[in-house]
């Protein structure tokens, strides 16, 4: 968390890229992992 903070902190915008950079690719794998559990569940309910 003190990582992110001083990555906010500090105003380069070479900073700011990485911040969106790891943002938009936190948000990928999250993406990724709902729609890999959404299907688990739905592979489990046709199993049933």
């Amino acid at each position: 968390m003190k990582i992110l903070e001083n990555l906010i902190q500090s105003s380069s915008k070479i900073s700011e890229f990485r911040i969106v950079f790891l943002v938009y690719k936190y948000l990928k794998k999250v993406k990724i992992f709902l729609k890999y559990k959404s299907c688990k569940e739905n592979a489990s309910l046709i199993n049933w």
